[in-house]
């Protein structure tokens, strides 16, 4: 079972898109920006399933209230974004997005507002091969618009919207912080009644904070507005390392070790632990001899088998070790001092166990790259392993290895970063080699298709080791890792 769940995985990993940003498609802009009645209505444009359109508005004064757009045919779900109203003396500015739902010819959309007493118009932009809207922000001021806007991802588009009160005359100049600015249709400066200026970014790069606006025309009084369009196999601003939650050593004979957490471990991140056991199988063939079983919590959280290794030296147990890798995405607070369950498929004397927290970004799920590395040394220093991902992107690389030694320091690549307690308090110490077991963890957040060579100096031991490559992948339709959304 394990193995199937494993062969799932890889197969989501390796299908996920390289990163691209989202296609700009068309505009469909009123006919006119001066119009007082209650509603605006586009020309009409054609759409296929699965477009997101993005709605802009401006009225000349904020004492306008606007109201959902509406569409021909069967009508969309459009959704506001967050917006500022600015002081009276000011334009209102609106941002609504849809997705189409199906293939549409000549598809209108209605401006709606309160009153007749301010201009207004409207523009709908459309985008292709989106996973969905991302942020939105707005802010409000005098002098030359600006707004500070965080992407989500990398290879977003961003629009931006300006509604400008006093209406000042000149060409836009648009800042490119996120890329060129690709004006769209709006109204322009003429110095009497206000100015609506339009314009998207078409791939903002890195997920990160960009300063949108313009510089010119100077003095403005403004409303700005953006919202973000994810492209597709976008990557989130970069995971961080929290910490160590859980480090232990048994060395009681039994099917199953309870070692306590020493520090909570979050709902929404992610923790992986590294396992170490003597082998107890008899053969002599390394690889996933499904020796450990499964790790479970007093709060119901699931814990899942990523890969474990094994190298059986001979065919006496005891004289070899294994690995493996488990992670949790708790959907349950794992609170400091909650004793976690590990079981073995038989009685095992010598085990140790460390784990390290890492923050992942929402609607994402951890999956495993190609590339996956095991290890088997005998009677020596754990090998180099590194892990040949083909994707140049973002990466949390994990190493784990179960050595049979009762050396208690570790040293771990200078490329790497060590698991908490991969020391004295996840070595299982007898006081000799033959009856000792440790587990070590180092880890490595870089942005490389194929990692940096992990080789940690530990002793001249029995050792066992994985390495994995780690992504954050947006989830398919909420599923995620095995069914289930991280």
């Amino acid at each position: 079972m394990k193995r199937l769940a494993l062969a799932l995985l890889l197969a989501f990993a390796a299908s996920s898109a390289w990163a691209a940003a989202p296609t700009y498609v068309s505009q469909d802009a009123t006919a006119s920006w001066a119009v007082t009645a209650t509603t605006n209505t586009t020309p009409g444009a054609n759409y296929l399933a699965g477009d997101r359109l993005v709605a802009v508005s401006v009225a000349s004064d904020s004492a306008t209230t606007f109201s959902l757009p509406t569409n021909s045919g069967a009508a969309l779900t459009w959704t506001a974004t967050p917006a500022v109203t600015g002081p009276a003396s000011n334009c209102e500015v609106g941002i609504w997005t849809a997705t189409v739902d199906a293939d549409r010819t000549g598809m209108t959309v209605t401006f709606n507002k309160s009153g007749t007493g301010e201009s207004f118009g409207g523009n709908v932009i459309a985008f292709r091969d989106s996973e969905g809207v991302g942020n939105s922000t707005s802010a409000n001021g005098s002098g030359d618009p600006s707004l500070n806007f965080t992407t989500s991802l990398s290879d977003s588009a961003v629009v931006t919207v300006i509604g400008d009160w006093a209406s000042v005359a000149g060409a836009n100049t648009w800042k490119t912080a996120a890329g060129t600015a690709t004006e769209q249709t709006g109204k322009a400066g003429d110095g009497s009644t206000y100015a609506a200026r339009v314009a998207y970014h078409a791939n903002a790069g890195a997920a990160g904070t960009y300063n949108l606006g313009t510089t010119l025309p100077d003095a403005q009084t403004y409303n700005i507005h953006a919202v973000e369009i994810k492209g597709t196999g976008g990557i989130p601003a970069a995971w961080t390392r929290v910490g160590t939650f859980m480090v232990g050593n048994n060395a009681t004979a039994g099917t199953t070790y309870a070692p306590t957490t020493s520090a909570i471990l979050e709902v929404g991140n992610v923790g992986i632990c590294v396992l170490a056991k003597d082998e107890t199988g008899t053969g002599t063939t390394d690889g996933n001899n499904a020796q450990f079983t499964s790790m479970t919590d007093g709060v119901g959280n699931t814990w899942t088998e990523i890969y474990e290794w094994c190298n059986m030296l001979t065919a006496t147990a005891a004289d070899g070790a294994c690995v493996a890798l488990y992670a949790v995405r708790p959907t349950t607070q794992l609170a400091s001092g909650a004793a976690v369950t590990i079981t073995y498929s038989a009685s095992t004397t010598r085990k140790a166990v460390t784990c390290d927290e890492w923050t992942i970004a929402p609607g994402y799920v951890l999956t495993v790259t190609a590339g996956t590395a095991p290890l088997s040394n005998d009677n020596a220093d754990p090998g180099a392993l590194a892990v040949v991902t083909g994707v140049n992107r973002d990466h949390l690389f994990i190493r784990g290895t179960a050595c049979e030694s009762q050396v208690t320091t570790y040293t771990a690549d200078t490329d790497y970063v060590a698991f908490g307690g991969s020391t004295t308090t996840s070595t299982s110490n007898s006081g000799t080699e033959a009856t000792s077991m440790g587990a070590r963890g180092e880890s490595r957040l870089a942005t490389e298709s194929t990692s940096a060579t992990s080789d940690p100096t530990v002793s001249a031991s029995d050792c066992a080791s994985i390495m994995i490559g780690a992504d954050m992948t947006a989830a398919a339709g909420g599923v995620g890792w095995w069914g289930s959304q991280w």
